[in-house]
């Protein structure tokens, strides 16, 4: 966000033309740099608490350990289809 910043300031724009963040960018606008990092931690525990309705310890683990290969696997369809990375494919990957 500092570089998007400073780029603003750089390219001289006129007082007319504002900006601002939105979204996430907002969110985390003048909070430490530490909070991606608790989000990460969050999505996780949330991973492993879907994974608990199995009604067992071990399956959250499994669940969390099949998606690193899924989203290579997603990654490999993709080049072979010839699909274009966009936010479609991004969906994908993630799901």
């Amino acid at each position: 966000m500092n570089a998007i910043n400073r780029a603003e300031v750089e390219m001289g724009l006129p007082s007319n033309i504002t900006g601002e963040f939105a979204g996430t960018a907002r969110a985390y606008q003048g909070r430490p740099q530490k909070s991606a990092h608790s989000d990460r931690d969050g999505a996780a525990r949330c991973l492993y608490c879907l994974g608990e309705l199995y009604e067992s310890l071990i399956h959250p683990l499994t669940i969390i350990s099949t998606l690193p290969s899924a989203g290579v696997g997603a990654l490999v369809a993709m080049v072979l289809f010839r699909s274009p990375l966009d936010i479609i494919g991004m969906i994908g990957i993630i799901r």
